[in-house]
């Protein structure tokens, strides 16, 4: 079955929205982050004041993805830094459809 880029688009689009309702529904915005997530968003928050100091178990990979993004808010508040990791990690795992889907199209026939 061949889609023209039109479907496939709309195809693509409607597993984007049907994956993020879920999401949505299931995060609470007024909790704080847990342990894992809050380590995240503090290291990202020292980055953000120009501390890079990280010990041997540390990797900086996510807190220095997040730490541009914390610059578009001016809080002294902790939730308001966990609703943007949260929100740009929803926003990452429902891009990652698209090259998943190009992806599968390399390495798999269309059977």
């Amino acid at each position: 079955m061949n889609f023209s880029r039109k479907q496939l688009a709309i195809c693509l689009v409607i597993i984007g929205v049907v994956s993020l309702i879920p999401k949505l529904y299931s995060i609470d915005f007024s909790q704080p982050l847990g342990s894992d997530e809050l380590g995240f968003t503090l290291r990202a928050i020292d980055y953000s004041h120009g501390d890079f100091a990280t010990t041997p178990k540390q990797q900086p990979g996510w807190s220095l993805i997040i730490t541009p993004f914390l610059f578009l808010i001016n809080s002294n508040n902790l939730l308001d830094y966990s609703a943007i990791v949260r929100i740009l990690s929803l926003v990452i795992s429902t891009v990652t459809i698209l090259p998943m889907y190009l992806l599968a199209r390399k390495f798999f026939d269309e059977k």
